[in-house]
């Protein structure tokens, strides 16, 4: 109650106050970027962490001196996760801040308003509706551009902006280390789902495939399905929800636990299908990376991770688009949208031919990765920040 209590007075600040008291910011770029502030949940486990932390890998292999700025503390959402850090003292001529709209004016003044207001200042937005809640419109005055994960982002953000909205995927590398891909030693067929209870729980719809697992496999021993979560502590109702929702399924289990890349990669290596029955995603981050880890992906054909789910190299699961419903704080303000309901049959179907074709699943999963790599070869920061430069004619 205590936690609520004070959570209220700080969303009001953060929507009527701070837009009226911080006069926005108008930068320019004077030539190409080469000292660049990246500001961002950097030390979260979160999607949001993990975008920040790529950003600063590839900026740097552009050539480009960094900052960092973690403000996941002023968020509670630290996980000790370590990233690499740039130089506290470097004055940037580019910010790019990887939080989304209700976290931009606090995450500005966190990281400095000083160096906010000598920058020319990029949002990089990750949004899974069609349409923008009031204060992410209104957040659009304090930055000079936007980058995206997707190009379902990127025309939902054009709608409400004449400011630049670039595509530029999540740059993916998974530490691979001395990880050896292996299978369970007893041969069980692993279905793999991971995502973040931070990251709205009816919009990544673990019950959806729980039950699609169970569709097609039920209790038959030789099979399991492995739910990799995080933040179940600060989320407990939800995870409860789905043991609830295991019951006594001998053959479905959850870890959640922070793990690191390697950790990861072992766990994506271990499996043989990777599954995402979302309702919505702006990029689909655990999509990507199973297909990078060259795991066949079965996930809803809808949303961001079109861009790099051929039908024809992955598993689409039907789905029909049905009005949002969700009560996460994250959505507040929503209305008249829709998102999609994927197939729990249409699912449990594509769980059963991966399996019974175990070698035309991986053939098609080995061109899924060829094709992603070849999509991120053409979509990076250095290729956006160049259009940029361009653009104000530099």
């Amino acid at each position: 109650m205590r936690s609520e209590l004070f959570r209220k007075p700080v969303r009001f600040a953060r929507r009527h106050i701070l837009p009226r008291i911080i006069p926005p910011a108008r930068g320019s770029l004077q030539g190409p970027p080469t000292k660049i502030k990246v500001v961002g949940l950097l030390s979260s486990a979160s999607g949001l962490g993990r975008s920040a932390r790529l950003c600063i890998q590839q900026v740097e292999k552009y050539g480009c001196e960094v900052s960092t700025s973690d403000v996941a503390g002023f968020y509670s959402s630290g996980d000790d996760v370590t990233y690499q850090r740039g130089s506290p003292r470097l004055q940037t001529n580019v910010s790019i801040f990887h939080l989304n709209a209700p976290m931009l004016l606090p995450g500005i003044i966190t990281a400095g308003l000083r160096s906010y207001y000598n920058s020319y200042n990029i949002a990089y937005w990750a949004w899974e509706l069609e349409c923008l809640p009031k204060d992410w419109i209104d957040a659009m005055r304090f930055v000079d551009a936007f980058m995206v994960p997707s190009r379902f982002c990127q025309r939902t953000m054009q709608r409400y902006t004449t400011k630049p909205v670039l595509t530029v995927p999540h740059p993916i590398q998974l530490d691979m280390g001395n990880v050896v891909p292996s299978k369970p030693k007893n041969g069980t067929f692993r279905v793999l789902s991971i995502f973040n209870l931070g990251s709205s729980f009816e919009r990544k719809n673990p019950l959806a495939v729980i039950r699609g697992f169970r569709a097609a496999f039920g209790d038959e021993e030789g099979v399991e399905l492995v739910l990799k979560t995080s933040q179940g502590k600060r989320y407990p109702q939800d995870l409860a929800a789905i043991r609830s929702e295991i019951g006594e399924s001998p053959n479905i289990s959850v870890i959640d636990q922070v793990w690191s890349d390697e950790q990861l990669s072992e766990l994506y290596c271990s499996s043989d299908v990777y599954i995402s029955l979302h309702r919505s995603e702006g990029f689909g981050l655990t999509i990507a990376e199973a297909i990078l880890m060259e795991v066949p992906v079965i996930a809803t054909g809808w949303s961001g991770n079109v861009d790099f789910c051929s039908p024809d190299k992955m598993s689409a699961v039907a789905y029909k688009l049905i009005a949002f419903a969700d009560d996460d704080p994250a959505y507040h303000g929503v209305s008249d949208a829709v998102w999609a309901e994927p197939s729990v049959e249409s699912a449990a179907r594509e769980l059963q031919k991966v399996r019974s074709d175990p070698a035309g699943s991986i053939k098609r999963a080995r061109e899924a990765k060829a094709e992603f790599l070849s999509y991120l070869g053409r979509h990076t920061y250095a290729a956006a920040l160049d259009a940029l430069v361009r653009r104000n004619g530099s």
